[in-house]
Parts: structure tokens; sequence; C-alpha cells
């Protein structure tokens, strides 16, 4: 049962099929894996907390402070019987550095606790994937020094990973697969893994959408079995998973993440990835989801229902070091990008940045899942995001009106958001008009509302200088249970007060940029807000947050009919001539300097001309 670090390797290298001299079989491939495995694990940092889990543990192997039968669904995002296999896995660190033999006796003991009682979470996800994922590379880090029965149990956790699913989720049932196999010896498991693995390095041939019988997830898995495929890599460098829904924040990191280590853990060997595999993981991570760190900091936009305390810094983190890890430079041209696949567009001017999440019934806005999320119902309908400092929206989530996000027009019945129903229908955009378009240094972008009763045709115009945002065709026809009609709005903004906030007729200003009312009134806020964390991500973090908010938002009243709003924000000082031509659910343009940009609704395009 036992086996070296070097005869798994000489496994792998065996059944890759490769024609290769014995050489390759060396102490130098050896030490190559050992030093992925240490980078991978941060070990040195682990291993830091092994004494307090070694003085703490009880004599059985467990630790009096874990809850071990932990069901609760709230806690289906953040299992609490994890601290245990965190706790293992720095124990293992510790010995691996150490050498100290305490260490180790206090490792198999745990590791002997967990896999005689095998608790397990009412999410699959922790035990066929987090708990392998936590457990595996701290398994075979000190596997040489383990008895064959611990071996043989820790490969009994392992074996709860079966290679199937979609996507990331697909990914991280092979590692654990992949890493069972190290344990015994399969050769054939191991290749079979390894393949699996390699098989999502890939664009996906399909397009993205909703099957009549809004059961996405098995339609989708459906359809890969036949050749197409839905989720993963996007032509346009997004991520999707649980349909067509933008993940780059979710699972879309997680892979750029574990494909920047699976290159290293594979380098060298004849499981190494092939020169045209290793351009897509980079192109993804260059054009795609690095593209949304603005000054350190990972974009809320994209961040997908995992909006937990501290994330988006560390999200940000996450990427940087995978670009890193492959030698890779995050490209921050200057410009426009659209992302089609996921109706979602990003523009970096010199000192600033924007991002707008739309959704259309192509795409699947966001999701509630897990308890994660509750409140985000509105937070694909038009989201624009702006950030100069990079800090605007830094963990605002908790304390946030999320009747108000910005870009958005929604209801406001002026009640907390507490989940959605999911998946169903009433979650979607259903028009297909969500489109946009780039010429140069400019681009323009629409999006039909047709929600809920809700009706709105939205436009946003994006140059060098700033952003032009215009709403027309507004109307409200849903009628509530108990009869009460809820205000209709759309936010402005919704950042963090520094400094002075400077409200002339209509033109607001904050942390350098101006906000211009060119139709209507805006309503400003700032208010001091304090928000439970336990309601956007339960497991994360149970405390609160207080936050000063500036809130700037447009009121449409309670019945509108025909409403419209148009207004600019511009970052700094602009000297081009901004006018709106029209405003109208036939044409939505504006002349910008030299540039005239005109969304035509007719035929679904953006046309750009010279003045």
């Amino acid at each position: 049962m036992k086996k070296s670090y070097l005869s798994l390797l000489i496994a792998c290298c065996l059944v890759a099929g490769s024609q290769v001299q014995a050489g390759i079989f060396s102490e130098k491939t050896h030490k190559h894996v050992i030093s992925v495995i240490e980078q991978y694990l941060d070990y040195q940092k682990l291993a830091v907390n092994a004494s307090d889990a070694l003085s703490t543990q009880n004599a059985d192997g467990s630790w009096p402070d874990v809850n071990y039968n932990d069901h609760d669904d709230r806690n289906r995002g953040a299992w609490q019987s994890m601290a245990h296999l965190n706790r293992y896995r720095s124990l293992c660190c510790a010995y691996h550095l150490t050498q100290e033999r305490k260490y180790l006796h206090a490792a198999s003991k745990a590791l002997r606790y967990w896999y005689e009682t095998m608790p397990y979470s009412p999410n699959w996800w922790w035990n066929e994937i987090g708990a392998p994922r936590c457990l595996g590379p701290a398994t075979i880090l000190i596997m040489n020094d383990l008895s064959d029965n611990d071996l043989k149990g820790a490969a009994k956790v392992l074996n709860a990973a079966k290679i199937q699913k979609t996507g990331q989720n697909k990914i991280w049932l092979s590692e654990g697969v992949m890493m069972r196999a190290y344990i015994e010896g399969n050769e054939s498991l191991l290749k079979t893994a390894r393949d699996s693995i390699v098989s999502e390095i890939t664009i996906c041939n399909g397009r993205g959408g909703l099957h009549p019988d809004w059961n996405y997830y098995n339609s989708f898995q459906h359809d890969c079995q036949y050749g197409l495929c839905y989720e993963g890599i996007q032509p346009d460098w997004s991520y999707h998973l649980h349909g067509a829904q933008l993940q780059w924040g979710n699972y879309g990191l997680a892979y750029a993440q574990v494909m920047s280590w699976i290159v290293l853990l594979f380098d060298e060997t004849p499981f190494a990835i092939t020169p045209e595999q290793r351009h897509i993981i980079e192109n993804y991570l260059v054009k795609g989801v690095s593209q949304n760190i603005w000054k350190g900091m990972f974009d809320m936009n994209a961040s997908g229902r995992e909006i937990y305390r501290g994330s988006q810094r560390n999200k940000a983190q996450t990427i940087l070091q995978a670009l890193k890890r492959l030698n890779l430079k995050q490209e921050e041209t200057v410009g426009p990008r659209y992302y089609p696949y996921s109706d979602f567009a990003i523009y970096r001017g010199d000192n600033w940045y924007a991002s707008l999440r739309m959704q259309s019934s192509r795409t699947l806005g966001m999701e509630n899942t897990n308890a994660e999320n509750m409140r985000g119902r509105y937070a694909a309908d038009g989201a624009l995001l702006i950030r100069q400092d990079g800090d605007e929206y830094e963990d605002v989530a908790a304390v946030w009106n999320w009747h108000h996000v910005p870009g958005v027009t929604c209801p406001d019945d002026g009640n907390p958001i507490f989940g959605w129903d999911f998946p169903r229908t009433g979650r979607y955009n259903l028009t297909d008009k969500v489109f946009g378009d780039i010429s140069g240094e400019y681009m323009g972008c629409a999006m039909e509302l047709c929600r809920d009763g809700l009706e709105a045709r939205k436009a946003w115009f994006f140059y060098p200088g700033g952003i032009v945002c215009l709403g027309c065709g507004i109307n409200n026809t849903a009628t509530p249970l108990d009869g009460s009609a809820p205000e209709i709005v759309t936010g402005v903004e919704q950042c963090h007060i520094r400094g002075d906030v400077i409200n002339k007729q209509n033109i607001i200003t904050h942390r350098g940029i101006n906000y211009v009312s060119l139709d209507g009134d805006f309503h400003v806020a700032p208010y001091t807000h304090t928000g439970k964390w336990e309601a956007i991500h339960p497991g994360n973090y149970k405390g609160t947050s207080t936050i000063d908010l500036l809130d700037i938002s447009i009121s449409h009243g309670t019945s509108p009919k025909d409403a419209h709003y148009a207004y600019a924000i511009i970052p700094g000082q602009s000297t081009e001539e901004m006018k709106i031509l029209s405003n109208t659910t036939t044409t939505q343009s504006v002349a910008i300097g030299r540039k005239t940009i005109t969304i035509n609704w007719h035929n679904c395009t953006v046309e750009f001309h010279d003045r």
C-alpha cells in the first residue's frame, strides 16, 4: 500500500504513454513534485498553527471545539466540521517541516478519527470536493511515514470524489480521484483523472442559454456527453458554470488557481499539457478573469454569489498569484472590453475603471445557493460600478440597500431582500435584447429589462472621459399580493464616503467623480448603516459592519408610465462636449466630442459615427 513519491510519479509517466528515457524518473523529478506540493499548501505558513492544534487535541484525535455534526443548512457554504481537516493539514505541514514525531503522531490520530467517523455535510460539495481537497495534498506530503491503515483510510475519504459533473466541479472531483490514485498506486485511475482534468482546458463550442424545462444543469451535462460544451471557458474568455452564468469570481476563480498549479505539477513529465492548452489558460487569465482587478481589488460585479467579508482583496490576490505562477502579467490596456457570452462589459480609463453586468434570456444573472447572496436578486440587471481608488465598494455587501444597486432599475418596497425563487423563471430577464459593441475607445451597451412586470430600455455610452447613462420606457404593471405598489428606483451610486460630498445644481462631486443629472433630480442620501454579514454569506463571518455610504438614486414613482432618466458619470475633468440626441424606445443616442453613438432598438445594434 505504501508507495514512495518517486514510484508514484514513475507510474504517472508510464501511464501517460510517452516514450521517454528512464533518466527522467529521477530524484530531480521527485523533488520538483514535492516542491509544487509545498508551494500549493504554503506549508511553512500552515505549520505555524500546528502547536495550537497539538495542545488542544483530544486523545481520540478530535478537537473539543469542533462541531462534527454540523448539518445546519445555513452552513452549507462554510461547513463547520472542516476545522478538523484544516488542523490535520497544519499538523502534516509541521511534521514535513520539522520532522518532529509528535506532529506525525497527532496527524495520524486526526486522520484516523476522520476516516473512522466520516462526518458529512448536507451540501454534497464538502463531502466530495472540500474534504478531499483539504485532506489529499496534506496526506501525500507525509504519506511515506503513515501506516498502511492510515493510507487506506485516507483513500476511503478520497473515494467520495468521482469523475462526473462539468466545468470546475469536474476538475475538483478529478483532483480527488487523482490524489487517491497517488496513494493507491493505481496507474489506470491516475491516467483517467489526469485526462479528465485536461479535458477542461478547452473553449466551449456550445452557445449558452436556458433549456425549455429550466433544468439547465442536467441539460448542460447531457449536451456535454454529446460533444457540446456549454460550461467552462467561453469564446470571449468569460467563464460559465451552473448554466450560462458568469462565474469569474467563484468557479472561474478556482479554475484559474487550480490550472496554474496543474501546469506546474505536470511540467517536465509526459503528463505536461500541450502548448495550445497552455495558451488557452494564459489567455483566460490575461484577457478574462484578471481584467476584473483594479488597484489590488477584484470587481464586486464579477464576484458571483461569494461576496464575503474581505473577498475583493482575497480574490484579486488569488488571480495575481496565478499570473505570477505562470510568469504572466496583468494586461491593463486603456479602453473597452465587451464579453457578449456573459452580457458583461469593462472599461479602463486613464485613472478609472468601470464594469457593467447585465443579463438576458441567453444568460443567468445571479444565483443564491447555500444561503449565499441572499440579497442579490437584482444585482445583474444593469449594475454599473465605477472605481478610481479601488476600494469604493470594499465590503459594502452587508450594509448596501440592495434595491439601489448602482445602474439598476428595480422596485424598492423599503424592506430587505431575503432570497428569491431559484431556479424559477421569475428570476430571469425574459428578453434577448441585451447587446453591446466597440469602436476604438468608445463602447455602447444596451439592455431591455422585462422582469416581474417591470419594463425598461437602458443604455450606457462609455468614452475616455466617463459614461452617459440613459433609460426610457420605464413601466411597471406588477401588482403585489398585498395590493401595495413599491417605488421604482434607478440606483446611481452607493459607495464608501471619502471626504466631502458636494451637491450643486444636480451635479454631485465625491472622490473626484462628478455625477451629473441630465434629466430630473437626484435623490442624495449620505448615511451611516450597519449590517450583518450573516445575511450575505452566513458561514464566513458572524459579525456586523458599519460604513458611511453615499447613496444616489432616481425615483420613478410607484406606477411609472414611460418614465425616463439621463445622467453622466465623469471621473476627473472631462473637456469633451456631451449632448443627448435621443432617449426613446426606438433609439437612444448621444453625441460625445466628435463621435455619435446610437443604440438602434429596431435591429439591436450599436452605431458609431464621426460628427
